[in-house]
């Protein structure tokens, strides 16, 4: 009886386990937007779009003669289908309490500033 119950608990186990494997595999455009909004800056997000498995073409380019703070293009492809956004990183602000005794660095995150579809290929 002990034998059943141990293998059910590792049966159950093993396909829950696969199915987070699934799921970490599969990209959506929403978990795209999701992970710039949680991002505190363009490099890292671009990083870690590039560890994702279904997402491929992973291009930047910073956009010159912007004002500050800089902004750069990044476009991708999922599942065939491409993307491009234009991503600006929001300054640092410092906060100040009421007492004005504390001061608190607040990171700025990183916004999508436009989206557009790339110039169809002739």
């Amino acid at each position: 009886m002990k034998t059943l119950v141990f293998l059910l608990i590792t049966l159950v186990a093993a396909v829950r386990l696969s199915a987070g494997e699934v799921d970490s595999r599969t990209t959506t455009i929403e978990e795209v937007r999701t992970e710039v909004s949680r991002s505190s800056d363009i490099d890292s997000f671009i990083g870690w779009l590039k560890g994702r498995k279904n997402v491929s073409d992973v291009d930047s380019q910073p956009i010159l003669l912007t004002t500050s703070p800089p902004q750069q293009w990044i476009s991708f492809s999922i599942q065939g289908k491409r993307y491009r956004f234009r991503l600006m990183k929001e300054m640092d602000k410092e906060v100040i309490s009421v007492g004005g005794s504390d001061k608190t660095v607040v990171k700025g995150k990183v916004v999508i500033m436009g989206e557009d579809q790339p110039p169809a290929k002739k």
